[in-house]
Parts: C-alpha cells; structure tokens; sequence
C-alpha cells in the first residue's frame, strides 16, 4: 500500500508493520500489541496494521487518542489500516494512558461554556472538537459461540457484556450474523459491526453506541 496523501501531508515517511492475524488466529487480544505499537511511533512514522476483517471500533478507539486512518484490501483479501498521529493530535495524553497513569476526573464544561466552544468554532471555520471526556475504552475481549444452539449465543453474549460493563468491547466469533441480537444491544446502550470472514464465520465487534456518535469515514 502506497502512502494516502493525507499521511503524507502530516509529515509520514515510513511505515512499521504489525500483522495480529497470527495473533488472532491463537484466540489471543491483539489488543495490547497494537497499543504498544502506536506509542512507539516516530512522528514521521505511521503504523500498518494489517488483519483480517475490518476493525472498526479500533477506528473509534484510536482517533479518540488524537491517530488518523486508512484503510485499503489488499490481493488477499485482507486489510491493511495504517495508523499515524495527527499534528497535535494528543500524543502525550495517549502516552500516559499507555503508560498506565490515570487521568484525573474533572466535571463537564457547563452549556455555557459548551455554546462558546462551539460559536468560536464555527466563526473561525475549524474543525469542532467534542467538550466531552473521551471514553477510555476496555481493551476487547474474545467469546466464541459457533456450534451452539439459540438461544444460548445471545444469552452467553449479553451475559458477558453485563459482566463487562458500559465501556465494554467484545469481539465474537459466530457461525452465523446474529440479526436478532441487534435490539438487545440497542437496549443496553451497544452498537455493533459485523462481518463474514470466510463461509460459516462471522466477526461481530460490540462496542458502546456512544462512539458511534463520531462520524467514522475511513
């Protein structure tokens, strides 16, 4: 994959590969391994991440933490997504996160504060950005259901988020999309993506409907 114009023009000139598809193939989080990756970054540098199926909450996550994206299938019909750090983009806040040091809670901005946020905004023509704390994400966990009987998927899946709880990120492995469990997300505040990855398997990604609010393009 060549270089998007767009990575180009925020200062990238190399790239450092990280294929998870063997780590994903074990059943593990690549979690972890991607994060650690991303911290690592010269600020000339983008990160290829390539994998499987396309991973759409991981958009979410790491534009939340001040990353760009591109995303392109290659031949094989796997995706390579490169990552890299928008100029001032908030690395050193995604540096402590990775680093393990929590950020203090503070108290939203008052609607005052909010209007005059978004009035500025809007008269110097720049790009408004959420008042809001992001959400600090739980790295994603990995259930399997193939070859169970309904209703035993839907009943292991909303289990398991109930256990996780609301900032909650699940990667399932099932043998067929789960078109009925979509409303029972919906109800618990969840949005998904699914997709069949080969004939029988689906990877379906539950993440909180709160991040859907940021218009993902990628």
């Amino acid at each position: 994959m060549n270089l998007p114009e767009k990575a180009v023009s925020a200062g990238v000139a190399r790239v450092r590969d990280l294929d998870v598809r063997p780590t994903l193939a074990q059943g593990i989080d690549p979690f972890t391994k991607i994060m650690a990756a991303a911290a690592e970054l010269e600020s000339d540098e983008c990160l290829r991440l390539i994998v499987g199926f396309k991973p759409k909450p991981l958009y979410l996550v790491m534009r939340s933490r001040g990353f760009a994206s591109h995303t392109a299938q290659n031949a094989d019909g796997d995706f390579e997504v490169l990552f890299w750090k928008k100029p001032g983009g908030g690395g050193g806040l995604f540096g402590k996160i990775l680093g393990g040091l929590k950020k203090k809670e503070t108290a939203p901005p008052s609607a005052e504060a909010r209007e005059a946020i978004a009035a500025r905004a809007a008269t110097d023509s720049q790009e408004v950005v959420s008042s809001e704390p992001p959400i600090e994400m739980q790295p994603p966990e990995f259930l399997d259901v193939r070859g169970l009987e309904p209703p035993e998927p839907m009943m292991q899946i909303l289990a398991k988020l109930d256990e996780m709880g609301p900032t909650s990120q699940l990667m399932i492995d099932h043998h067929r999309e789960p078109l009925l469990l979509y409303a029972k997300l919906e109800e618990k505040g969840f949005a998904s993506s699914a997709e069949e990855v080969e004939a029988g398997h689906w990877k379906i990604h539950i993440f909180p409907a709160s991040l859907t609010q940021e218009n993902n393009n990628e």
